[in-house]
């Protein structure tokens, strides 16, 4: 698609989002601290509601990888089968992956987002 329009030639993050690929089986290489700390620079980069990066990234590796992968099998049999399908191949793709990041959310947008926003806080309950 992107090779027979020419405004994918003309626009990089176009031309990025026709050439992402989903990754889904990972090598078994280690991720060295500098590419991971690059990665959640990068993540914590993203753009957010009035730039309140109300995120915290954890990075989950070695054993509380394998309690992860484990957890989400596990429970997996819990949910209506389409999204217990999509449990079952997330828990195999952070099961070869060589670390996991979870993104928490701090809850300072929401306690907060009625100044931000400038709406009554009846509202925004």
């Amino acid at each position: 698609m992107a090779d027979k329009d020419p405004r994918w030639a003309r626009n990089e993050t176009l031309r990025t989002i026709a050439n992402r690929r989903s990754i889904r089986v990972f090598k078994d290489q280690p991720i060295t601290d500098h590419d991971r700390a690059a990665l959640l620079h990068a993540a914590n980069a993203a753009p957010s509601a009035h730039n309140q990066q109300s995120w915290r990234f954890i990075v989950i590796r070695g054993e509380s990888k394998r309690n992860l992968v484990d957890l989400v099998s596990s429970r997996a049999a819990d949910f209506p089968k389409p999204s217990s399908a999509l449990l079952r191949m997330a828990s195999r793709s952070i099961a070869s992956a060589p670390l996991a990041v979870a993104v928490a959310n701090t809850g300072d947008l929401i306690a907060h987002g009625t100044e931000l926003f400038k709406v009554e806080k009846d509202l925004g309950a």
